[in-house]
């Protein structure tokens, strides 16, 4: 407070000059039509100012609130788009029925079989490592149970082994301790279908087949259907060699396949539904 007063007495002539002009300007203006009307417009235009100012200002520090607002926004949107465009992939994937054979005069007809599928959606998949695993998002509540065959649009995919309530475990085709029994759909022999490393995941081995089977390359390998895991003829394949499509193969014990299933470009999968559960000894001919 000392300090003060002694600033004010030292600046004593200018504290009276300021005093002296604003009571100057204050007669003028009250005492002048002219000078009082050019006030009134001054004061407006800087009042005008300072408003607008303060409006940016305000509108500059709300910014950050309007920000965390549209980012709640585009968050929900974002959320509903994600949901239904899940919606969509299912709806698409229902329109897809899995290719399922018949032998018929030696001949094969690609047909619509009364099963049921129950489309799902793949979470997670591995194709690189021996024992590779998939997940699924449907479980119990949606009628899963395991030993349930699964198939894609292409062909048979693998086989459940374990069931949550929404997710399901199934062991791949690509998988070392997957055995599935097989048949040539041209003229119905039987051999088993199994894969492991190096081999590709587009490729597997078929072993079992008569040394008098006349094989040919790009025959069509399917279930034999003698579990109840799978139905008779869902696509497995064809098999491959370094021939030309159609030269005769040499009897081997293990012959190549080209899956048809392209594990590295699947996303959905239909889980049969309609077959009866297996019994532990049908079981012990599907996964070892």
């Amino acid at each position: 407070m000392h300090r003060l007063l002694e600033l004010l007495r030292s600046n004593l002539h200018w504290v009276l000059l300021v005093v002296c002009e604003v009571i100057a300007l204050l007669l003028l203006f009250n005492n002048s039509l002219y000078h009082s009307f050019v006030g009134a417009t001054t004061s407006s235009t800087i009042v005008g100012h300072l408003h607008t100012e303060g409006a940016r200002w305000r509108s500059y520090l709300s910014l950050y609130k309007q920000n965390r607002e549209l980012m709640d926004q585009l968050a929900t949107l974002e959320g509903r788009y994600l949901s239904l465009q899940r919606e969509f992939e299912h709806l698409q994937a229902d329109t897809i029925t899995p290719r399922i054979f018949l032998l018929a005069d030696s001949t094969s007809q690609s047909i619509t079989q009364p099963f049921t599928f129950v489309t799902a959606r793949i979470v997670s998949l591995t194709y690189l490592k021996a024992n590779n695993m998939m997940t699924i998002d449907r479980g119990v509540s949606d009628g899963i149970k395991p030993n349930m065959g699964v198939v894609s649009g292409s062909g048979v995919v693998g086989i459940v082994a374990q069931v949550g309530r929404h997710y399901a475990t199934v062991v791949p085709l690509i998988n070392e301790s997957l055995t599935l029994s097989c048949m040539t759909l041209r003229e119905g022999y039987v051999g088993s279908l199994s894969w492991r490393q190096p081999l590709s995941p587009a490729m597997g081995l078929v072993r079992g087949l008569p040394k008098h089977a006349h094989l040919i390359v790009g025959d069509t390998i399917v279930t034999s259907g003698y579990s109840a895991i799978f139905p008779s003829g869902i696509m497995i394949g064809r098999l491959g060699g370094d021939s030309p499509l159609g030269s005769s193969i040499k009897y081997k014990k293990e012959l190549p396949i080209d899956l048809a299933t392209d594990f590295g470009r699947l996303h959905h999968v239909y889980v049969i539904t309609s077959s009866e559960v297996p019994s532990p000894e049908e079981i012990r001919e599907e996964i070892r």
